[in-house]
């Protein structure tokens, strides 16, 4: 039975998004044919991270891809290159268990509740404005200047 590969971004690159491209300063779901691009040969299940968006996707005749999510930083912002958020819309701590057998894999995508208003207080504290605003919400303030 073949492993699973696990990456941050993409395979060769951790700051790039494996499952998403930026449109109109938000992450969408890319189309299959680009991430399998991005994926290049993999023989074998693909958990992915960086985008904090919890998703599977299914690469036509490719592996299943899984991005669980993420533990307290359901939202985040990036200015740098094509300015844009990222948000999964609710401040739930998230993670995925993933079931294998010879012939495929499965997941189920969990999302629970923690004192997300502490996490958010103490981010404050320490003056990040923009992960207290995102672990209150689930939602990344808004970059300047965009929409």
């Amino acid at each position: 039975m073949p492993g699973i590969l696990a990456v941050h971004g993409m395979p060769r690159d951790d700051n790039r998004y494996l499952l998403q491209r930026v449109a109109r300063s938000h992450l969408v779901l890319d189309a299959p044919t680009a991430i399998a691009t991005r994926l290049g040969v993999a023989p074998a299940p693909v958990l992915c991270g960086h985008s904090h968006l919890p998703r599977p996707a299914r690469l036509p005749d490719g592996p299943t891809v899984l991005h669980p999510g993420s533990v307290g930083c359901s939202a985040c912002q990036d200015p740098s290159g094509d300015p844009h958020v990222s948000e999964a819309g609710s401040p739930h701590a998230r993670y995925a268990i993933v079931h294998r057998s010879t012939a495929a894999i499965g997941a189920e995508l969990i999302a629970v509740e923690y004192d997300h208003r502490a996490a958010s207080a103490r981010a404050a504290t320490q003056g990040r404005a923009d992960c207290a605003h995102a672990m209150a919400t689930g939602y990344a303030m808004p970059l300047s200047g965009i929409a």
